[in-house]
């Protein structure tokens, strides 16, 4: 068999795995407040990828290594796995954990990977999210999630979406000299001394 021929016989294969969306580092894709669908195709962001108001759906989303999502106020609708390498910028929005249509009657699976904080989140009926990491998911906002979906943790037990709670740092002590210590303590003394 030729070439040609091999290549005729392999196009249809070559064509499926080339469909999803695929933003370069050093590149960006604006969705302003239009929508993207991209069902049963994933998305992959080494660029910047703007959602502004529209919305995004797509079966996998990568947020690789320099890549960044500025979600705005926009929508996100991922049938299966979160990744995030990069940045994600949660402004208002909401990411969706749907069913994929073909599993929407039965529970399907999604898993994060990497830390993500979402400003709202709605797990899907039937949805199981497994979470990689123990901080992998937070919600900011508001979780919507009815009693049929699920966020399991890394060891297999279920879990609150709010894994990773805002923690406040301790102020960090400031070392003060010996001598600025000694000043004013002197300084102190003579200025109680002279009231009295």
């Amino acid at each position: 068999m030729n070439f040609c021929r091999l290549l005729l016989l392999f196009l249809p294969v070559m064509a499926s795995a080339q469909t999803g969306l695929y933003v370069p580092a050093g590149g960006s894709f604006d969705v302003g407040d239009g929508t993207v669908d991209l069902s049963g195709q994933n998305i992959y962001v080494a660029g910047d990828l703007l959602i502004g108001s529209g919305q995004i759906t797509a079966q996998d989303i990568l947020i690789d290594e320099g890549g960044r999502v500025v979600a705005g106020t926009g929508s996100i609708r991922v049938s299966r796995h979160w990744t995030n390498r990069g940045a994600f910028e949660q402004g208002r929005s909401t990411v969706y954990f749907d069913s994929a249509p073909s599993s929407a009657s039965n529970r399907s699976l999604a898993q994060v990977y990497g830390e993500t904080i979402f400003w709202n989140a709605v797990i899907a009926e039937n949805k199981t999210v497994v979470v990689v990491t123990d901080c992998s998911i937070r919600v900011e906002n508001e979780t919507i999630q009815p009693e049929s979906s699920e966020v399991i943790g890394p060891g297999g037990q279920p879990v609150s979406v709010g894994l990773c709670s805002q923690s406040i740092r301790p102020a960090t002590p400031v070392t003060i000299p010996l001598w600025v210590l000694v000043l004013l303590t002197m300084s102190t003394l003579l200025l109680v001394r002279r009231k009295l």
